[in-house]
């Protein structure tokens, strides 16, 4: 059994161990769930268990269906303990394939998403030596000025050519009313709608305030 259709997921969880399948009936109902991508032939290429968002992210390594019908979520609204023991579950039962054992791109056996969870100082060397030799795009942040945590980069010369050809256009740029006297009717008009709309300075009335 490979298609997840016609409500196929149930009918293969009902061999599920334990009688865990009746339990999830009768749990009250929670958060979290069991998620599927398919293939165009609506085979499961990844299962994963989830809460909120998480089937539709673009952070896994195993990336979601771009066709988001082909993200499915057949058990729904369950605790977080069933979800991890589901998950479990339907990867042994496909298999995968890095292990020669089914059609799940999965990496691992599941199981290992629990909210919370904190890895060991030896499972984070693990991760540590795995990343290493990876190349790495270069940093967004690249080029820019972090004021908050009081980081100066340099712009590069291009940059600081294209400010300063900036500068000159806008010092050449005359002003809207340089030249004009105050008989002008628009200097005239301005000062009349001063006169009508005052600007009001925001800390007038304030304790401590000079206005």
């Amino acid at each position: 059994m490979y298609k997840i259709i016609n409500g196929e997921s149930s009918t293969i969880l009902k061999t599920y161990p334990d009688n865990h399948f009746d339990s999830i009936v009768t749990d009250p109902p929670s958060d979290y769930y069991v998620y599927f991508y398919l293939r165009e032939d609506n085979t499961p290429y990844y299962v994963g268990k989830g809460k909120g968002y998480r089937d539709n992210s673009e952070q896994h390594t195993i990336k979601p269906p771009k066709d988001k019908s082909r993200i499915v979520r057949p058990f729904d609204k369950i605790t977080e303990e069933k979800a991890l023991s589901m998950e479990i579950w339907f990867i042994w039962k496909y298999g995968r394939i890095d292990l020669g054992t089914g059609i799940l791109r999965n990496k691992t056996d599941g199981g290992d998403g629990v909210s919370g969870y904190k890895y060991s100082k030896e499972q984070n060397k693990a991760n540590s030596e795995r990343q290493k030799g990876k190349k790495r795009g270069p940093s967004p942040l690249r080029g820019r000025t972090t004021k908050r945590k009081g980081i100066k980069q340099e712009n590069t010369p291009e940059q600081r050519e294209n400010h300063r050809k900036a500068m000159e256009k806008r010092r050449e740029k005359p002003t809207w009313n340089k030249g004009l006297d105050s008989t002008d009717p628009r200097i005239i008009k301005m000062k009349e709608t001063k006169k009508k709309n005052p600007q009001i300075p925001w800390n007038k009335g304030l304790k401590g305030s000079t206005g």
